[in-house]
């Protein structure tokens, strides 16, 4: 996953690519089964609902539990990565760049990368980056509706429909009926234009 920018570098992308194959953590872990991860997901709530960086930490630490390999490593320059999965000898790897400090890109990476280890485990192998390719276009939009729907994007949507302007007043209540951070919905409103970046 990466922002569409017109500097962008596919040499420097494929070094970074290449990086974190070779930096994938060589710990053994339990054999990936995807009904493990998906019982995983099936109780995300109460982690994604904290902003406490242990429950955050927590759930990573789970990940491992079903056999996800996760790492960071920082993006190169023009490459404008956010995150990536791949697998190796058949193992998920998922890695993210933390290129934007803020709990709602946190989250939609990390879940956009999950939604391809779900999605396209078969296509992991080899990994796609050329996003003006139509068949990779849809991948992707596969992956961002799957971080949508655990980040409750239509119902933040539904919530505010009928508001010009949405107040702090609002926020919390969304925050308490969805089970989302504050956080997070303020990310996905300005993602969407609803409010302005400075309110995050």
């Amino acid at each position: 996953r990466r922002s569409e920018v017109k500097s962008f570098n596919l040499n420097y992308t494929f070094i970074w690519y290449y990086k974190a194959k070779k930096n994938q953590p060589k710990q053994k872990l339990v054999n990936y089964e995807q009904k493990n991860l998906e019982n995983l997901l099936s109780n995300l709530e109460p982690y994604l609902y904290s902003e406490n960086s242990i429950q955050i930490n927590h759930f990573l630490e789970e990940l491992q539990k079903v056999g996800v390999h996760f790492f960071i490593l920082p993006a190169l320059k023009k490459t404008y990565i956010n995150g990536a999965a791949f697998k190796v000898n058949n193992v998920p790897s998922l890695v993210i760049t933390l290129r934007y400090n803020r709990l709602d890109h946190f989250w939609f990476t990390l879940l956009h990368e999950l939604g391809h280890i779900l999605l396209h485990f078969k296509h992991l192998d080899s990994g796609f980056i050329d996003l003006e390719d139509d068949e990779i276009k849809d991948k992707e939009k596969e992956a961002d509706l799957f971080a949508e729907k655990y980040l409750k994007v239509a119902q933040i949507e539904e919530f505010v429909q009928s508001y010009t302007y949405i107040p702090d007043s609002l926020l919390s209540k969304m925050s308490k009926d969805l089970k989302l951070p504050i956080a997070i919905i303020k990310g996905i409103l300005a993602k969407k234009g609803r409010i302005n970046y400075s309110r995050i």
